[in-house]
């Protein structure tokens, strides 16, 4: 019944859009009519079609065709080409007949490829995507000599696979071969394993030599592509009992620490995943967390804290932290970098604990929720944040045990909260779907981040503080700019509720998990895509990188925890650029920086293919011929 209205809803919307669009002729109604044109009911295309087929209005036929560049509907695309619809820019006019399959007519206009080069150069990954996709379909040569000659360093993933794939099915090996050395080193591995597969080699002996080394370096390197950093290899721990609750790694990178909602606490060694002892927090666990130093591990459950000493997983002295006046614990840890101050909720309470750890010095701070969100600094001898259901943020003053409120109403409560490393600056995340910035230790509000569209629950801060991600509810993350607060980039993917965030060491790597089970990383600051993995069906509730880098651990509902391994951080940023754009000198360096690494047979194909480029000095001045109607020239990057 459901679906009925809605497509009743949707039809009287066309209905009302065409006869406003007949009587004024807008490019508004034929812009939200256009959108309309891929709707699952045929009455409302039936409408759209009808509506729009009789344009004569450029700037309607500009509207148009500006929604199939921005969409790229195969029903509109129909709809386009019928109706012989082109935009009044040149540029444009070159997507579109490009795009609508219209090849004799797009060649005519734009026989060079300067349009599409330029258009191309400027557009988003969507509309390189389906420009890489219609051109594979068709088999379009000039595609692959316009992008590459144009700017084949900064091609995509997706027009990459298309360059290879039209070249191949074409037999144009030796372009294909030219390209190695062209191409980011995942892609030159790819062409090269393409290449043996249909047993081609290059004519003169030299280069046949030189084709042998590089297939055998390229099939000992593990798949990957330019942008991604995940290799495909995880190993899984059979950790728990039940659900994992928290996840943390020593500074030293040597120990991962898991808690089960049982109480049992596992430890194992790195980068291997083995078990390294077992600990017993009576009553289930709820969150956890290293010291700093890395000799202390502090577990927080339903009844008590409790301090463990590492790596032995021996309680600590004293084992348990108290307070008379608290009964009921919660489920959030913090400390200060210096180790000096340990901040716990418990119902209807926040809990200082000051080192040496004795009962007696602990300190209660009244009404914070037992789900208030917590942030601690070092900054000014130690600041300690937390927020109360109201929705009210508690600035908490250790040395005084005094606190401060915030005029912060974030809908209903706030979610979570950040702050930068030096200490300047808070980030609190609201209901109200807002993201507000203040100023420390003055607490003068910095700023109001607008953007999502529905609240807002988990913040980061990169380790040089210049940059916040905010993850929402209904999947959107954004990127922003500290200390300005200004807007750096929407990260989308996710299709369900952002659950954790975590950002590596070296501030280069963001990883986000989603209520679906998918783990999507991104590059940083850029928020390019980094890989994507989906490896909890449950949900990921917890995700931590090692200090170095090269493990991402996460955990969901289920009872275990995976460790994905990621591409050594030497290689990352080298794996994404082509290799006639890489310096000789890094190259030879990165043996000794990749050191046992699995990524050791990828230090070792980078080398050679950039000794390759140096010693031939390749410029890739020779043509591609193209079957019709002139010549095409595969020009270097």
């Amino acid at each position: 019944m459901t679906t009925f209205w809605r497509g009743m809803g949707r039809r009287g919307k066309a209905r009302r859009l065409a006869r406003r669009l007949a009587s004024e002729g807008s490019p508004g109604e034929a812009q939200a009519l256009a959108r309309l044109a891929a709707d699952p009911d045929r009455r409302v295309r039936a409408t759209v079609r009808d509506a729009l087929t009789g344009l004569d209005d450029p700037a309607n036929v500009d509207a148009v065709c500006d929604v199939l560049i921005e969409t790229g509907g195969e029903e509109l695309a129909a709809l386009v080409r019928d109706a012989g619809f082109l935009p009044s820019r040149p540029e444009r006019r070159a997507l579109v007949l490009f795009l609508t399959g219209r090849f004799d007519d797009y060649a005519e206009l734009d026989f060079d490829g300067a349009l599409l080069t330029a258009a191309r150069n400027v557009a988003g990954d969507g509309l390189r995507a389906r420009l890489a996709a219609r051109a594979r379909e068709s088999a379009r040569v000039e595609w692959v000599a316009s992008i590459a000659g144009a700017r084949g360093g900064a091609m995509s993933d997706p027009e990459w696979e298309a360059a290879i794939g039209i070249l191949t099915a074409s037999g144009r090996h030796d372009d294909l071969w030219r390209l190695v050395t062209q191409a980011p080193p995942p892609w030159s591995a790819r062409i090269l394993r393409e290449l043996d597969d249909r047993e081609w080699r290059p004519s003169a002996d030299d280069e046949r030599a030189a084709f042998g080394d590089l297939v055998a370096l390229a099939r000992v390197c593990t798949d990957a592509s330019a942008t991604g950093v995940i290799t495909g290899d995880s190993v899984e721990l059979a950790a728990h009992t039940r659900a994992v609750t928290a996840l943390a790694v020593t500074p030293d990178g040597r120990l991962l620490v898991s808690s089960g909602r049982k109480g049992d606490v596992r430890l194992w060694h790195l980068p291997s995943g083995a078990p390294a002892g077992t600990i017993d927090h009576p009553y289930g666990v709820r969150d956890l967390m290293v010291s700093p130093s890395g000799d202390l591990l502090v577990t927080c459950g339903s009844v008590s804290v409790r301090l463990w000493k590492l790596p032995s997983g021996e309680p600590a002295d004293p084992a348990t932290l108290s307070n008379p006046n608290v009964s009921v614990y919660a489920s959030r840890l913090a400390m200060t970098p210096d180790g000096r101050i340990l901040v716990s909720n418990a119902h209807h309470y926040l809990i200082i604990w000051r080192h040496p750890w004795d009962d007696h010095r602990s300190e209660l701070l009244c009404n914070p929720s037992y789900r208030a969100p917590i942030a601690v600094t070092g900054a000014g001898g130690g600041l300690a944040f937390c927020c109360e259901v109201s929705g009210r943020v508690v600035i908490l003053r250790p040395d005084s045990v005094t606190d401060s409120y915030l005029p912060n109403r974030q809908g209903r409560y706030v979610t979570d909260l950040a702050v930068t490393p030096r200490g300047d600056l808070l980030a609190s995340a609201g209901h109200d779907g807002t993201v507000r910035l203040w100023r420390l230790p003055s607490i003068e509000p910095a700023g109001v981040l607008t953007g999502h569209e529905n609240p807002v629950e988990q913040l980061a801060v990169t380790p040089d503080g210049r940059m916040l991600v905010s993850g929402d509810r209904h999947g959107s993350v954004r990127l922003w700019r500290l200390p300005s607060g200004e807007p750096a980039g929407t990260l989308t993917g996710h299709e369900a509720r952002v659950c954790t965030l975590a950002v590596s060491a070296d501030g280069a790597l963001l990883a986000t998990g989603d209520r679906d089970g998918t783990i999507r990383l991104w590059h940083l600051p850029s928020g390019d895509p980094a890989g994507i993995r989906s490896g909890h069906p449950g949900g990921v509730g917890r995700l931590v990188f090692s200090p170095d880098g090269t493990l991402l651990a996460c955990a969901g509902r289920e009872r275990f925890v995976r460790l994905w391994r990621l591409r050594h951080p030497a290689l990352r940023a080298l794996l994404r650029t082509p290799v006639a754009d890489l310096d000789q000198t890094t190259a030879e360096r990165l043996a000794d920086l990749v050191g046992d690494h699995p990524d050791r047979t990828w230090a070792a194909l980078i080398c050679a293919l950039v000794r390759r480029h140096r010693r031939h000095d390749v410029e890739l001045e020779d043509t591609v011929t193209a079957p019709e109607p002139s010549d095409v020239e595969l020009d270097s990057p």
